[in-house]
């Protein structure tokens, strides 16, 4: 990940989603630097593509197939979707990206975070 963010510090008392994060997600052309913001009831998030510009498109959050901490995120702007589940610690979202445009999925992990930088 980029100096420019920073990382939280391990928080075990809090293993839940509500939070921001951030990940990076590689492109055949670049890196990407992505931020998701899931708020408090867990079900509707907001998603930033920060090196596109493309900020807070809405996304919703819905429990996977995959077991305890499974997770979907869909990004109906974009026709993507990013598939996981929280590590066991909860500060880390493990899973991969897939839009329909695309033909396969990217491996695309986030971190909890308390701020992103917008710039590069």
């Amino acid at each position: 990940l980029p100096a420019k963010w920073e990382k939280s510090k391990p928080d075990n008392a809090r293993r839940d989603i509500n939070a921001l994060w951030q990940g990076m997600l590689g492109t055949p052309d670049r890196p990407l630097r992505l931020g998701i913001k899931i708020s408090d009831d867990g079900r509707s998030c907001l998603v930033s593509s920060l090196d596109e510009g493309k900020l807070d498109q809405a996304c919703q959050v819905e429990s996977g197939n995959g077991g305890a901490g499974s997770l979907n995120v869909k990004v109906p702007a974009v026709r993507g979707q990013w598939s996981g589940y929280r590590s066991p610690d909860g500060n880390f979202l493990l899973g991969t990206w897939s839009q329909v445009s695309a033909s396969a999925s990217t491996p695309l992990h986030f971190v909890r975070a308390r701020a992103l930088d917008s710039a590069e």
